[in-house]
């Protein structure tokens, strides 16, 4: 919930964006603040599903050696969402 109300303030701040000395534009202030902190919230979101997919694919590990593991253990680090961002 708080990462789509931070996407919704990061909409309504799309064209605030101010003339810097070199004549390009920037954001303002404001647009980097919620900007930076929406990424950091998805960030933690992705970290928290991958550590509670971890958690439960090891939970199903066969006992016996000859089982295939599953694909998501295989393929870490790159099967992880945060591994991507």
């Amino acid at each position: 919930q708080l990462e789509r109300t931070l996407a919704q303030l990061n909409t309504f701040w799309f064209n605030h964006s101010e003339r810097s000395d070199n004549g390009f534009y920037k954001h303002t202030a404001d647009r980097t603040l919620i900007t930076d902190t929406r990424t950091k919230c998805k960030g933690r979101c992705e970290s928290a599903y991958d550590a509670r997919h971890i958690g439960k694919h090891i939970c199903c590990v066969p006992r016996h050696p000859d089982k295939d593991k599953a694909e998501q253990l295989t393929n870490l680090p790159r099967s992880l969402r945060s591994w991507i961002m």
